[in-house]
């Protein structure tokens, strides 16, 4: 750590000349607690309060001064606070180390098929598809989150509230303070709080049909097609999750005139005029492509009439009537539907040159797809748009983060939004052999192929390919393409919304501060289709003599993708840092609050992100032989090892340097996978070994800068299947098969991270993160 801010040297240790680096093996945030943390002026601030860096009993009846860990480190006017060790760390644990509570999966499926054989030359078919699928999390405890280091997230407690300790009151009324802020986050184990026990369901429920015919026309074509439909419904329910404008109007609460403890807002009991000329002439970005206008502060179904009061201080004080008020269930439906149909001729054009008949094919397709997404609540009111403060109306204490949101739940709502397209494809192949040799060993080949697709979007776009492959040898091949290659944005890159909560580390400040905000996924209506130039070039070495190589093959291809208008969202962080280096365009997509310069909202949606490349290499090596080790049965055994190295995955986003993420989270440089299967008769017996090479953990850290040790360690992960084939008497075959996934039961690599809550550690998908488990499977053909 830099030693010029004495606020950042910790217990006047490691304040040695130069930058010094801390790690903290345990580390918690001492912004945040489960009873709430006072956050006012210091000692040397004006005016400085004596309740500065106090937290609540848990009783709610007192306050102590909050315990410092063993290290400690503060730096407030940068957001940096935060510990290892002590009672506050402890008590942290027992507020998140909880893990899952209640899961359930279900899943329903049904297929059907037919072919019919009307004559020798003509063929129909067809097939029906329906499933449904729902996943279910039960009893999920909340997470109160009134925290973030900085007063954009925390809540208000004005002088007066009746919750308040007499003692804390008495400091408040002697310094002429009218307000506290309080950083709460969490919950200990066993204690119900305002946000406890949110669930989630989710239901898919999809079908899909298709029919097609095959026509041999005269022996030499063959004319195909068919038509598919299908559709998607999908439901997704929070049930209890925290309502942004409930629980502010809430935790204000006050005396009435006959000393009963109501919301702020009840006292003053503003009319719906007063309410719809509190936001007129205003917009709200909400979840929606364009911004809306509201006719209330708050939502708009009973939220005032019906406002119970909320104690927030201390553990679990809260009412039953408070947490019920305070919760809605957000409700979201999406529905996706596609027609699909296409025909194909295909057949010889003509003998060629001598070295084989010249083949093509050709077809039409066309697709229409649409679909249709809406946010509902229990409630009926639609709750777009932020809730926004209204004094005069008694409605205040709405921290500054949250009146930026997207809805009024406080991890986001879903947008009403709906959008199609169709398209109409014309393409074709042609296959040419140009020379092949009196033995017929060497061979020379050409394969030319050509798409034009009509978007009613966004016009014509044209991709091709051009590929040749040469026998030089029996046993060497050489290959290589050359290709264009487009993509049409998808549905939910054109027009999806999504609002939810993020934090950034924002280097805009010295050190970089630690910033809670809001973080809008999703679309981008504007978006042009990507462009891909590929060029491979490939070798494939099979020997033909000696017996010692018999069954062996090898090849090795190189690969260089280079994308144009490359669609993909850059994340919070980029667009911060991105915003931070110089880049306008992430500059756009980046909302700070002009008094503080805090980041409150990143729209991180979908953009031609300008360019990217992606180059490397693929090999192959196959040997298969039949050993004899038991002369009285069939045996066959094969090896096979898929290797990839990635030179090169960069990134360069307009206005922003070249960012290289080879060897970076989720891209390794080495990967590698590697079965073996040996058969004896009728059983089966197969390995498989998946490596992943190590990777950085954050691509554009520095070691011994920003992190002591910025490698995750790789990773292999061996899995195994045995399996067994039989046949009934009256031919009908059947298998039995026994898997073993992580037959080593190998944890995957510690992903060094951080949190602003407590010492975390980061689980990737690119890993095996569930251990071994088992799979016992039968099939029977019949």
């Amino acid at each position: 750590l830099p030693v010029g801010d004495p606020n950042r040297c910790v217990a006047a240790k490691r304040c040695a000349a130069g930058p010094q680096r801390l790690t903290l093996p345990d580390v918690h945030s001492t912004v945040s607690t489960p009873t709430g943390l006072i956050t006012l002026p210091a000692a040397g601030a004006t005016p400085a309060s004596l309740l500065n860096r106090m937290t609540f009993l848990e009783d709610g009846s007192g306050v102590r001064p909050f315990v410092n860990g063993n290290v400690f480190l503060a730096n407030p006017s940068a957001g940096l606070q935060s510990q290892s060790g002590g009672p506050e760390a402890y008590l942290a644990d027992l507020s998140f180390n909880v893990g899952p509570f209640g899961n359930e999966v279900r899943q329903e499926a049904l297929f059907t098929g037919f072919k019919f054989d009307a004559t020798d030359r003509f063929n129909i078919h067809g097939d029906v598809i329906i499933s449904n699928t729902e996943s279910n999390t039960y009893d999920q405890p909340g997470i109160p989150h009134l925290q973030g280091g900085q007063a954009n997230w925390q809540a208000t407690i004005y002088s007066g509230n009746p919750f308040l300790p007499a003692s804390v009151q008495q400091i408040m009324t002697a310094e002429n303070r009218p307000f506290i802020r309080i950083d709460k986050l969490g919950q200990p184990m066993g204690i119900s709080d305002f946000d406890s026990y949110e669930s989630q369901h989710n239901q898919f429920s999809t079908w899909t049909a298709n029919a097609g015919f095959d026509f041999d026309l005269n022996g030499n074509w063959q004319l195909s097609g068919y038509y598919q439909s299908g559709e998607t419904d999908r439901t997704t329910i929070i049930y209890n999750e925290t309502r942004i404008d409930r629980l502010f109007m809430a935790i204000d609460a006050v005396r009435d005139a006959n000393g009963a403890i109501v919301c702020n807002v009840q006292k003053v009991n503003p009319t719906a005029a007063q309410l719809q000329a509190a936001v007129a002439g205003r917009t709200f970005n909400g979840q929606q492509t364009k911004p809306i206008t509201r006719t209330s502060p708050v939502g708009g179904d009973n939220a005032i009439r019906d406002c119970a009061p909320l104690n927030i201080l201390g553990a679990g004080k809260s009412s039953q009537a408070a947490r019920d008020y305070v919760h809605d269930d957000r409700i979201a439906h999406t529905n996706v539907q596609q027609d699909f149909a296409e025909l194909v001729l295909d057949g010889e054009l003509f003998a060629g040159f001598g070295a084989g008949p010249v083949s093509v094919a050709g077809g039409l397709t066309w697709r229409d797809s649409s679909f249709r997404q809406y946010f509902e609540t229990t409630s009926g009111d639609p709750l777009d748009g932020p809730p926004v403060n209204a004094d005069a109306l008694g409605i205040r204490g709405i921290p500054a983060g949250y009146t930026v949101s997207t809805s009024m739940f406080m991890f986001g709502g879903v947008p009403n939004i709906s959008g199609e397209y169709d398209v109409w494809e014309m393409f074709g192949e042609v296959n040419i052999p140009v020379w092949e040799s009196a033995s017929g060993n060497q061979r020379l080949e050409f394969n030319f192929a050509g798409r034009n697709s009509d978007y009613s979007r966004s016009g014509e776009i044209v991709s091709w390919k051009a590929g040749t492959s040469f026998q030089v040898l029996e046993d060497l091949r050489l290959r290589s393409t050359l290709s264009r290659d487009v993509r049409e944005p998808s549905f939910a890159e054109l027009f999806d919304q999504q609002g939810t909560a993020a934090s950034v580390q924002d280097p805009a400040f010295t050190p970089a501060k630690s910033q809670q905000l809001t973080i809008v996924n999703g679309g981008n209506p504007n978006l042009s289709p990507e462009e891909a130039d590929t060029t491979t070039i490939g070798v494939v070495y099979q020997p033909t003599f000696g017996n010692w190589l018999d069954g062996f093959q090898v090849s090795l291809d190189w690969y260089e993708i280079d994308i144009e208008g490359l669609i993909a969202s850059l994340g919070a962080q980029r667009l911060v840092d991105d915003c931070f280096r110089g880049s306008t365009l992430a500059c756009g997509y980046v909302e700070r609050d002009p008094a503080t310069n805090d980041v409150l909202r990143v729209s991180n949606i979908f953009l031609n992100i300008n360019s990217a490349t992606v180059s490397g290499v693929d090999a192959e090596v196959v040997y298969r032989m039949e050993p004899d080790f038991f002369s009285s049965e069939a045996e066959n055994f094969s090896i096979r090892a898929l290797i990839g190295y990635m030179g090169e995955n960069s990134q360069v986003s307009l206005g922003a340097p070249k960012l290289e993420q080879a060897g970076g989270p989720g891209r390794p440089e080495w990967s590698s996978t590697v079965s073996a299967t040996y058969g004896l008769g009728a059983f089966d017996l197969m390995l498989r070994a998946n490596y992943f090479d190590s990777v950085l953990v954050n691509a554009i850290w520095n070691e011994g800068v920003e992190v002591d040790d910025n490698v995750t360690a790789s990773s292999t992960v061996w899995n195994m299947g045995l399996g067994y084939n039989g046949e009934t008497a009256s031919g009908s075959t059947w298998r039995a098969n026994f898997n073993v996934t992580n037959l080593f039961d190998r944890e995957p690599p510690i992903i060094a991270s951080f949190s602003t809550r407590f010492g975390s550690q980061t689980v990737s998908n690119d890993y095996d993160v569930f251990g071994r488990r088992y799979q016992v499977s039968f099939n029977y053909n019949f």
